[in-house]
């Protein structure tokens, strides 16, 4: 979670600056990096855990940089928060990125640390369709977004980014199934069984509590 978390906040600030049209290149970043990082957080894990994860983020920070630099795309917020109801029930979330393309259109960008491995389906994703819903129910927007993106900063180089062109048909579809899932809960018809196996290629794992 802290690695998650450093690396949202160091590439939130570093998008700030780009919006005023100042690109950090990677020794900023990784300036960044060194000024913010605290191994006090890890004084229940093991020091090569620290390493790590410390390790991990400086490709992951490069890679961010390679391609915000190179994206021709207009930064219009950035963790955006919003709320929806789905079958009655509060979901709030924040979108860490909301970009409106030269054409006009809003693309919406989830970045992810870790997942090298994880089979991603971006189409079916219940959390990239929440935020299409959510973008579109917001009044300041009023639509859905043309691109829904995950953005897999630890992937290797070309097999980074997940691209989902939004379907109003599958954003309701999903909800649906959402829905399903809510009432299910409700009436005590559904437990998640997290195991690390079952959980790493689940869809659900995105936003699901119990998840590995």
């Amino acid at each position: 979670l802290y690695k998650g978390s450093t690396f949202h906040e160091i590439v939130e600030e570093s998008a700030k600056r780009q919006k005023e049209g100042n690109i950090d290149d990677t020794a900023k970043l990784f300036s960044e990096l060194q000024t913010k990082w605290d191994p006090k957080k890890y004084l229940t894990s093991s020091v090569q855990k620290e390493q790590q994860d410390r390790k991990s983020l400086t490709p992951a920070l490069e890679s961010y940089q390679k391609w915000s630099s190179s994206n021709p795309n207009e930064i219009v917020a950035l963790e955006l928060p919003f709320t929806t109801y789905i079958g009655g029930f509060k979901v709030n979330g924040v979108i860490d990125r909301l970009e409106k393309t030269p054409e006009g259109e809003y693309v919406v960008i989830d970045y992810k640390t870790g997942g090298k491995n994880k089979k991603v389906d971006a189409r079916n994703s219940p959390q990239l369709n929440l935020y299409a819903l959510a973008l579109k129910e917001n009044p300041d927007y009023g639509k859905l977004p043309a691109k829904a993106v995950f953005f897999y900063v630890e992937k290797p180089e070309g097999e980074q980014l997940f691209e989902y062109e939004v379907e109003a048909e599958k954003v309701e579809e999903v909800k649906g199934i959402l829905e399903g899932y809510v009432k299910a809960i409700q009436e005590k018809e559904f437990d998640a069984t997290p195991e690390m196996f079952t959980c790493k290629w689940c869809q659900y794992s995105d936003i699901c509590e119990e998840a590995m």
